[in-house]
């Protein structure tokens, strides 16, 4: 496993912690306490954290995937020809 890779799997852990953190307190009659447009703020911010959460999912189990075009091998790059020009692979 990539360097990389290991650190989308700890990212993934880090954000599913603090979401369950959010999730339980949104739970609590504390949430009940704070302002309309806290609640909303807080509730937003619940939303786009799974949605975080799933883009990560998505991108660990496409690990294995080899044809994803950030994987290719990287392709030579030709400096211009005289005249500004360059010259065509």
């Amino acid at each position: 496993m990539g360097l990389f890779q290991q650190r989308v799997l700890e990212e993934r852990d880090q954000l599913a912690k603090r979401l369950e953190k959010l999730a339980a307190f949104v739970d609590l009659a504390a949430f009940l306490a704070i302002g309309p447009r806290e609640k909303m703020r807080l509730i937003r911010q619940k939303h786009i954290m799974t949605l975080y959460l799933q883009v990560l999912e998505e991108r660990i189990c496409a690990f294995g995937e080899t044809h994803d075009a950030q994987e290719t091998e990287p392709q030579e790059v030709r400096a211009p020809a005289e005249g500004g020009r360059e010259d065509s692979p």
